[in-house]
């Protein structure tokens, strides 16, 4: 390889017409939509991982566990608490 092709350049001995051309319309589109429904895909999972941990939460306060330690535990003055640990039921 030639030091101009690894900078992005045309090989030695090859002119702008040999170059490959611009995409198609068609092909961007496609390319386009095809992004578009992957991130909807993925923004739809992500709610739902959402919505999952939010009904583990309540079944969880529902049923008497602690899902979060109370703050008033823990030091104003920047030291490390020692919690107890959290019993399993």
């Amino acid at each position: 390889m030639k030091m101009n092709e690894l900078h992005g350049g045309l090989p030695n001995g090859a002119s702008a017409a040999d170059a490959p051309g611009p995409a198609s319309a068609a092909a961007l589109w496609e390319q386009a939509s095809r992004y578009q429904l992957d991130l909807w895909q993925r923004g739809i999972l992500f709610l739902d991982i959402l919505r999952e941990r939010a009904d583990n939460m309540l079944a969880h306060e529902q049923a008497g566990q602690r899902v979060l330690r109370d703050h008033e535990a823990l030091p104003d003055d920047g030291r490390v608490a020692i919690l107890p640990p959290v019993s399993g039921g």
